[in-house]
């Protein structure tokens, strides 16, 4: 015949079992009170938690219960009971309905006794579980037993699981941080390279991938090498020495041939090297400013305006200067007609009308 230290083994390894097979917060806290209430064969069970645990001055929380009962939805923390529990790491027991210091942990006017037992880990205090029952002297030795162990075993697979959740978390920022800059990378106009300190690609952004004719297969083999048939002499020389200099290297001038499209680009290169803790030296940022494309826009840019002078110039034969700049600044405004019989501001201040 079992002794009551082996059934409360028995019991711990069974409901253990069920718990250590869970790793996310809400589920341990159901498997603890599902399992708490019903070995023990309590009226109730519920578990008051910290929502923060750092701040022990608040109140505890109700976040799950067993049994029928309305109890309160909160405990109040900061207070001389929950102080003592977490201070001394013990169950607290009530034996039957009378006054107490530990009076508060009836949670229901129909209960008779009840404990409370901290659910900690060995540097925080998460909360507190309460089990009550109708029936006065109710909780024995081996419940006490069962209890305690398994709340034990509980709290360190609450806080795992919180660390883990805070992991996950902590991880989830740095992948958005990372999208975020890569977004940041892939839209720069200017092209984008990064070299790891052994002078091998590493990164390049959208737009170098387009004009370089770069793709991830490319990624690892030596710079110099890559831009051998692509680059001058003067330029590939100082992408071969940088890795060395640790130092910004602005304004380099070189022209790239792109053999596929048989075009050339003017280009401007600035060095910086990457620069990890202590000033650890992690490779060099190649930061390429389309030339070739800058001044085809600036043309594109003096073109506008030309025409837009000619514009001026041939309305101002017909118009006062305040319409023509109406017309040339904000044409969107200025209504046309031509369906209606009304005479516009346009044809109305035709000189000689």
């Amino acid at each position: 015949m079992n002794t009551v230290t082996d059934q409360t083994l028995d019991q711990l390894v069974r409901a253990g079992s069920i718990l250590t097979g869970e790793l996310e917060f809400k589920t341990l806290i159901s498997v603890l009170v599902e399992q708490s209430q019903d070995i023990s064969e309590s009226s109730l069970c519920a578990l008051y938690l910290y929502k923060n645990h750092e701040n022990v001055s608040s109140d505890l929380i109700n976040v799950y219960q067993r049994g029928r009962f309305e109890i309160p939805a909160t405990f109040p923390g900061n207070t001389e009971f929950i102080n003592f529990l977490e201070e001394c790491g013990e169950a607290a027991v009530l034996l039957e309905r009378k006054e107490s210091p530990f009076i508060k942990i009836l949670l229901h006017d129909l209960m008779k006794s009840g404990i409370a037992l901290p659910v900690s880990t060995k540097k925080d205090f998460l909360g507190i579980m309460i089990l009550n029952s109708r029936d006065e002297m109710f909780y024995n030795r081996k419940k006490l037993s069962f209890l305690e162990s398994f709340t034990k075993l509980a709290g360190g697979m609450l806080n795992n699981s919180r660390l883990y959740s805070e992991l996950k978390a902590y991880l989830r920022e740095i992948e958005e941080m990372k999208l975020y800059q890569e977004n940041i990378f892939s839209s720069m106009s200017n092209l984008l390279i990064t070299s790891d300190k052994d002078g091998n690609i590493k990164y390049f952004n959208r737009t170098a991938a387009e004009i370089f004719n770069l793709s991830e297969k490319d990624i690892t083999k030596n710079l110099a090498d890559y831009f051998k048939n692509s680059f001058g002499k003067k330029v590939l020389k100082t992408i071969t020495q940088v890795n060395s200099a640790l130092e910004v290297i602005p304004g380099i001038e070189g022209i790239f041939y792109n053999k596929e499209t048989e075009k050339e680009i003017d280009f401007n290169l600035n060095i910086s090297p990457l620069l990890g803790k202590n000033r650890q030296f992690l490779g060099n940022t190649f930061l390429f400013t389309d030339q070739t494309k800058e001044r085809e826009l600036q043309s594109q840019v003096h073109k506008v305006i030309e025409d837009k002078r000619v514009i001026k110039d041939m309305f101002s034969r017909y118009l006062s200067t305040e319409i023509v700049r109406q017309l040339t600044d904000f044409p969107d405004l200025v209504k046309m007609g031509g369906d209606k019989k009304t005479a516009t501001i346009f044809f109305a201040d035709i000189r000689g009308y």
